[in-house]
């Protein structure tokens, strides 16, 4: 089969570039597999083709408008050369198969919702525009695929996309590279961090942090240890902040932790390389987001056998409640979010149980079964 795959960036970072990246690599082993991106490193496979798209330098909007319009052009006119044409968000007009990572209109919508403050930008607007022509006007797909059942629904509701039309499939997981490790292995970073033994570790990975429910979380944390007398927690938070309107960065949250007297039980450790490391130093993976078409880091925290507590949303939803995790009912809750806590803090058994299961859980959201699924929806379409 000759399969054509867009991305804007190619590499093994996390998100889209992931994705395509782990797909392509496989799909290349039985077929011939061209990957059009405006920049690619990261390649586990010479068998691989690129296609340089030259893109605006340092304009992220222009450059993603004219990623999209240079693909829409080429594939005008040779879509016809390949035996499917997968793209991945709005990078394209013209495809055969489009993977929708998430619903820019839902988004906006939750926004508005929790009274967020934000304006509606320019590249608001143009994304809006492009959603609906993708999945409205000219429908030019034969299939989409949904990270989540949520976001399936979320494309039926805001634009009538027929059930048929869409196939739910989960992103994957890397399970060599994201397991259960010794945790006596890890004692230069409890030292770094100034974690004692005694202490409980919680985790979040998150870039957005306003709409990951980070707020919430160190509310919750300040209910823990200033009213519950768990002061032998500590929250580590993997990631840095993006500007929200008036939230610049970290500083926000920072500010947050130190007002409320937790300061010393939150640590920013920023954007870091060793992910599993860090799963495995801690107990906990709290992911209390408020809108999410999956959230990756929900799914490599339950391969390395971490009890989540997460919302039923996204990456949620490969969860049981209460079998191989624990779910949140309200993100904005941060009674529930401390209640929760402090049940998986106390009960060392419940944490044991839950990573055990989780791990197996996420033994069945390979990249291997992802690819399988993708698989059989090109040789629906084009059989």
């Amino acid at each position: 089969m000759k399969i054509a795959i867009t991305c804007g960036y190619y590499n093994k970072k996390g998100g889209i570039s992931r994705y395509v990246a782990e797909l392509a690599e496989r799909f290349a082993k039985k077929n011939e597999v061209h990957v059009y991106s405006m920049g690619w490193e990261d390649v586990g496979n010479d068998e691989l083709i690129f296609h340089k798209v030259h893109g605006i330098h340092n304009q992220y909007l222009l450059e993603w408008i004219n990623f999209l319009a240079s693909n829409t052009i080429r594939f005008k006119f040779k879509k016809n050369e390949f035996d499917v044409l997968h793209t991945n968000g709005f990078e394209s007009l013209c495809h055969d198969v489009i993977t929708s990572h998430s619903i820019h209109i839902a988004a906006l919508k939750y926004l508005k919702t929790n009274n967020i403050p934000r304006g509606l930008g320019i590249a608001d607007s143009v994304s809006l525009t492009i959603e609906k022509l993708i999945y409205s006007k000219y429908r030019n797909y034969k299939k989409i695929i949904a990270d989540s059942t949520s976001s399936k629904e979320e494309l039926m509701k805001y634009y009538d996309v027929p059930d048929e039309d869409i196939a739910v499939i989960p992103l994957g997981v890397d399970l060599d590279e994201y397991k259960p490790m010794d945790k006596s292995g890890l004692t230069g970073l409890r030292k770094k961090y100034d974690i004692d033994e005694s202490d409980i570790v919680l985790l979040i990975v998150a870039t957005e942090f306003y709409r990951k429910g980070m707020v919430e979380l160190i509310h919750a944390i300040n209910i823990l240890i200033n009213q519950r007398s768990l002061d032998h927690i500590k929250l580590i938070i993997v990631g840095r902040a993006r500007d929200e309107g008036f939230r610049r960065g970290d500083t926000y949250y920072r500010e947050l932790a130190g007002k409320l007297g937790v300061f010393k039980n939150v640590i920013f450790a920023g954007h870091i390389n060793e992910l599993n490391l860090h799963y495995n130093l801690a107990d906990i993976f709290v992911f209390p987001t408020k809108y999410e078409a999956f959230g990756i880091p929900t799914l490599e925290a339950m391969a390395c056998g971490l009890a989540v507590l997460n919302s039923k949303i996204g990456a949620g939803e490969l969860m049981t409640d209460g079998v191989d995790g624990l779910h949140l009912n309200d993100p904005n809750n941060i009674r529930e979010i401390a209640d929760k806590l402090e049940m998986l803090i106390k009960d060392e058994k419940l944490r044991k149980l839950l990573g055990n299961n989780a791990r197996k859980t996420a033994m069945k959201y390979s990249w291997d079964e992802t690819a399988r699924k993708t698989m059989n929806v090109y040789e629906q379409i084009s059989g």
